[in-house]
């Protein structure tokens, strides 16, 4: 037995519902337009509604993004939304949507199969990788809230956001869906069980180079083009778990350090209701090595595996391991005899403490004699 919510800035009369003779499911592909409520039964015992919610001062979506570049400004109040890295403008860009279901007239008797937040691509660099996780901090608000405003800059700690749930790449403008399940599973626990109502989601990009995108917010001044999310749930209430469904890892992907230098890791526990659960880290990585308190020594440049277990949970990091200073050169021909005619091409190779080749060194030749 299914249902579908589509929650979105607009206005809605939740007191004197219609039942309307509609079969269509909105999705990201088909933004939907703008109606006071749909309702389909379908006669088998499921049901497909389209809740359109949000009045001045209560808009059902709030959103914001947070500049790493600015980390007191902020833009609850922006058209648009950032996610990625711009090295043009020196900064990181994260996006933060908080949803409430209790505007959505959420039933309370129901059981979150998924939920997907549909969002149009307005401009974009590159191919950015988009990451959306679940925000644990529930007193955010996006008229207020900076880059400054949370643990660590931009709600990229453990005690502010974590339970990866999707990875997108986006490759051309237009609508888009990000898997936000987890987020929406954790905010309806606690919303029936007379807690906050806010289903809260960071989306997060690449953290160098020139790779970004940009979304049309709930402010946008075209309610169809605005973010929603689609919600899909079996009637029954099935509770979620209270041991490690999930571990999280800090510092979140992507993150990149050279081989010169250690890495202070930490991993934190979550049970499917999103709270904090007890035990110790055990570490492992696929190059270098991971002290018991989680400290990492790099060795080999490239991608490194770090995997956190806790109650036989695992969590991971993918980073990327750049090398160090380089402290010597490799010449491939130490000495060589020549004529006055002759020429020979040296091949040199600069390395880091740990081996690795430096490619981005250079080199200045010079000679006694000759060039």
């Amino acid at each position: 037995m299914i249902a579908i919510i589509v929650v979105s800035p607009w206005t809605i009369a939740l007191q004197n519902r219609d039942f309307i003779d509609n079969t269509e499911v909105f999705n990201s592909s088909t933004p939907p337009s703008p109606n006071d409520d749909d309702y389909t039964d379908y006669g088998n015992g499921s049901a497909a509604n389209s809740y359109w919610v949000g009045a001045s001062g209560n808009p059902g979506i709030q959103d914001t993004w947070l500049s790493a570049a600015q980390p007191t400004s902020n833009y609850g109040s922006d058209t648009e939304l950032k996610a990625g890295f711009s090295a043009n403008a020196s900064s990181r860009w994260n996006t933060l949507f908080g949803i409430e279901l209790s505007q959505a007239g959420m039933f309370t008797n129901v059981t979150i199969q998924s939920a997907t937040l549909a969002l149009n691509v307005k401009q974009l660099s590159g191919q950015p990788e988009i990451r959306s996780w679940v925000v644990y901090d529930e007193d955010w608000d996006a008229d207020t809230t900076d880059w400054n405003s949370w643990s660590v800059g931009g709600a990229l700690g453990n005690d502010d956001s974590g339970g990866l749930m999707d990875e997108v790449t986006i490759t051309s403008r237009g609508w888009i869906e990000v898997d936000v399940t987890r987020s929406v599973e954790v905010a309806y626990d606690r919303y029936i069980n007379g807690n906050d109502p806010s289903a809260s989601v960071l989306l997060t990009g690449p953290a160098w180079g020139e790779e970004w995108a940009t979304f049309h917010s709930s402010e946008y001044v075209f309610s169809s083009e605005r973010p929603h999310l689609n919600v899909t749930y079996d009637w029954g209430v099935t509770g979620l778990p209270i041991t490690t469904q999930w571990v999280d890892v800090f510092p979140k992907p992507p993150h990149r350090i050279d081989a010169d230098n250690l890495l202070n890791l930490a991993a934190q526990a979550r049970s499917g209701t999103g709270y904090p659960t007890t035990g110790m880290a055990s570490w492992s990585s696929s190059t270098g090595s991971v002290d018991s308190g989680g400290l990492f020594t790099p060795d080999l440049s490239g991608t490194t595996q770090i995997t956190a277990t806790i109650g036989g949970v695992q969590g991971s990091l993918e980073l990327q391991v750049d090398p160090g200073t380089p402290v010597n050169l490799d010449l491939e021909t130490k000495s060589v005899e020549l004529t006055i005619d002759d020429y020979f091409q040296f091949n040199s190779t600069f390395v880091d403490a740990n081996g690795n080749s430096v490619d981005s060194a250079t080199l200045t030749w010079y000679s006694d004699y000759g060039t």
